[in-house]
């Protein structure tokens, strides 16, 4: 949808930059993001930061995001999307998964070292304030 957009109502004097980012290597980042976004719904918080650390290396290198890839002549690790030095660059896109993922991984440790301690049945569940664990289906993909 992004490419769509920036291809047909960008403006070579005036593009935006939020579309051109998200349309570079769409289908890949919608793939990465699917997988970051499903692992979280699942509360699998290892899987998830592990994803967001895929991306972050996609990002840095720029294969989603960036018009060029990093090792280009023309492009550099802090340039902006498209060698605009206002857009945002492959360390800043970067920096925002890592960030992602460091969340994650706090969820994790959270859930690993205080978990719920009470069963759904069990009276005062809803007093117990610890961390869900992770949903778990018989025949699902774990």
């Amino acid at each position: 949808i992004c490419d769509y957009i920036f291809t047909q109502y960008g403006s070579v004097n005036n593009p935006n930059y939020g579309t051109m980012a998200m349309s570079r290597g769409s289908a890949l980042a919608c793939m990465i993001w699917c997988a970051i976004v499903v692992c979280t719904i699942d509360r699998r918080w290892s899987k998830a930061a592990f994803f967001c650390g895929v991306a972050a290396a996609f990002a840095g290198i720029g294969i989603i995001h960036q018009a060029d890839a990093v090792f280009s002549p023309d492009n550099k690790f802090t340039d902006g999307t498209g060698g605009n030095v206002d857009s945002t660059s492959p360390f800043e896109f970067m920096m925002g998964y890592l960030s992602m993922g460091g969340v994650c991984g706090i969820y994790y440790l959270l859930q690993t070292y205080l978990p719920k301690k009470k069963a759904p049945e069990d009276p005062g569940y809803e007093d117990d304030h610890g961390y869900l664990p992770p949903i778990e289906e018989p025949g699902a993909d774990n």
